[in-house]
């Protein structure tokens, strides 16, 4: 729904808005959003807001140019206002690294500022946003200072459904319970240490990934 100069939606779930957290965890640098936003492959219209076959892109979207974008639950910001969110190429956008782990390479976080709404759904609408910035995953570990911490790794390695997901090097450790809840932390291998840069907590009404270079020790 449209509030003002802002857009919120509720969870299809349960009919009711979330305040979503705008803060990063302690030792990290930045809080983005995960299958909150998506990137269309052209930039010269927008299909249909009810339409959800379309083309998804495979490459960041450029900094310093509007974009259009499609967004839903839980996005909640006004307009004018800047984010973050994880941009994923199209293959793994919709099936996941480990299906297309080559595309970690080519995955971002990407700050946005939200200029517009072009159509509104129900579930969801097209806006214009500016991309303030964008930073490729490879560069995460490089562009902030390391911080020693292991809590954030060791509380989804000690739940029984962790699983682990490795590629070069990168090492992708999760768990989840039914669909319903779970963490992610995405680390990559430099030298002989391992630093966590992304670390991501989802369930119905959150899709959270705190950014940054946590580095931790874990035999990978």
């Amino acid at each position: 729904m449209q509030s003002g100069d802002g857009l919120r939606f509720e969870c299809r779930a349960c009919g009711e808005a979330v305040e979503i957290p705008k803060t990063a965890k302690n030792g990290f640098a930045i809080i983005a959003y995960d299958g909150m936003v998506e990137w269309p492959a052209a930039s010269d219209g927008v299909p249909p807001v009810n339409d959800c076959v379309w083309a998804r892109a495979a490459a960041m979207p450029l900094k310093g140019v509007v974009h259009p974008a499609f967004v839903r639950f839980p996005f909640d910001f006004a307009v004018g206002e800047r984010f973050w969110t994880l941009f994923m190429p199209a293959l793994s956008c919709l099936n996941g690294w480990e299906e297309y782990p080559d595309e970690i390479n080519v995955s971002a976080i990407v700050q946005c500022r939200f200029e517009s709404i072009i159509e509104q759904g129900e579930d969801g609408a097209w806006v214009q946003l500016l991309v303030m910035d964008a930073i490729p995953l490879t560069a995460l570990s490089e562009r902030f200072p390391a911080v020693h911490c292991d809590k954030y790794l060791r509380g989804i390695t000690e739940n029984p459904l962790h699983a682990v997901f490795a590629h070069k090097e990168w090492v992708l450790h999760s768990w989840s319970v039914q669909g319903d809840c779970g963490e992610w932390g995405l680390l990559q291998r430099r030298g002989n240490a391992y630093h966590m840069v992304l670390y991501g907590e989802w369930g119905f009404h959150e899709r959270n990934v705190h950014c940054g270079n946590i580095q931790v020790r874990v035999d990978a």
